[in-house]
């Protein structure tokens, strides 16, 4: 599905389901490309990208640097690396803008794991007591005496 023809197909049919004919697909073979403000929302992540900062990346890649980092950061702080460079095809600042789109945040020149937002446990309900002259109080009162 992240070939160059079906990525360009993708890309040729959400255009067209949209009637925003003049959108293309990023060139064959690319990992990245700038998101600009000429798209609709959505554009990217139709075929295949997902928009980071003020780049799309493409989300195979996506996951591997999400794993680079995260062991990078099991270290204690960490700097960006010529590795991750050459993986996403970036610059230094616009990798920096997807490593904190990604939730990492700079202290200096360092990254560091951001604040982990957990979701609220949801709430349990409250069990209503019945009242004793309910079908169902008379039921329990059978189950608890066997």
């Amino acid at each position: 599905m992240l070939k160059p023809r079906a990525i360009d197909l993708r890309a040729r049919l959400w255009a067209t389901h949209r009637r925003a004919h003049s959108l293309d697909a990023p060139p064959a073979g690319a990992v990245a490309f700038a998101a600009d403000g000429g798209r609709p929302r959505g554009f990217a992540e139709a075929f295949g990208f997902e928009q980071l900062g003020d780049s799309c990346l493409r989300i195979d890649i996506v996951e591997r640097l999400a794993a680079r980092l995260r062991a990078l950061a099991r270290e204690g702080p960490f700097a960006l690396e010529p590795d991750l460079m050459a993986m996403t095809g970036l610059p230094g600042e616009q990798l920096a803008g997807v490593v904190e789109a990604l939730g990492f945040e700079r202290e200096g020149e360092r990254y560091v794991r951001g604040k982990v937002r957990r979701r609220p446990s949801p709430r349990r309900p409250r069990r209503r007591s019945e009242p004793a002259a309910s079908p169902f109080a008379a039921l329990r009162k059978m189950l608890v005496q066997q």
